[in-house]
């Protein structure tokens, strides 16, 4: 048994009622939010291929962030599914066919150039809880932190609510860090917590 599983899954089950609990408008505003702190991140806007992800089950849409993004000439990708649960991530157009995966959630069909995490500056990731250190709960299928092992210097920045923060987010050794995270508050420099 994994030392934090239980109590990682405690965690997951409350923050995900809390952020399915939060009306249509309170998701629109949050959104609108966290896509103008984006564009105040000068490490952001030099990149150049970024990843994104649809949200599903509650999470915070990144749809004003991208837009935002796409408006200033950036390359936008988005998760496949691949073999041993991990992600390619495809050049994506708004004009792209996209077909849901086995989670229901929508992928690029075209996905034969589909690249490494290696290949991207920064990547938005969605989650279930965080903390200021950088500790990220996803959903629990390991598919980011299995990706992005070895990925090199990409920029993590993970897309909340304000109120799926936690003072402190039980960690394994495999569990990927964020760089940053933005929320309907605020852009939360992790970085700096952790003494980098």
């Amino acid at each position: 048994m994994h030392t934090h599983s239980s109590q990682k899954a405690v965690l997951r089950r409350q923050l995900r009622q809390q952020r399915q609990a939060l009306d249509a408008t309170q998701r629109a505003d949050a959104a609108a939010a966290v896509g103008e702190h984006l564009t105040t991140l000068p490490a952001l806007l030099k990149a150049n291929h970024i990843a994104t992800y649809f949200a599903a089950d509650g999470e915070i849409d990144p749809a004003v962030a991208v837009r935002l993004l796409r408006e200033r000439g950036k390359h936008i990708y988005l998760p496949v599914i691949r073999e041993r649960n991990t992600l390619a991530f495809a050049l994506w157009a708004p004009e792209d066919e996209l077909a849901p995966n086995r989670f229901g959630i929508p992928e690029p069909l075209t996905q034969a150039e589909a690249v490494h995490a290696k290949a991207l500056d920064a990547i938005l990731l969605p989650l279930v809880g965080w903390d200021r250190r950088g500790a990220r709960l996803g959903m629990g299928g390991g598919f980011y932190d299995r990706s992005l092992q070895g990925a090199g210097p990409i920029l993590k920045i993970g897309l909340a609510y304000a109120c799926q923060h936690v003072p402190v987010l039980p960690v394994e050794t495999w569990d990927i860090s964020l760089d940053y995270v933005a929320t309907e508050e605020e852009l939360v420099d992790c970085t700096a917590a952790k003494g980098r």
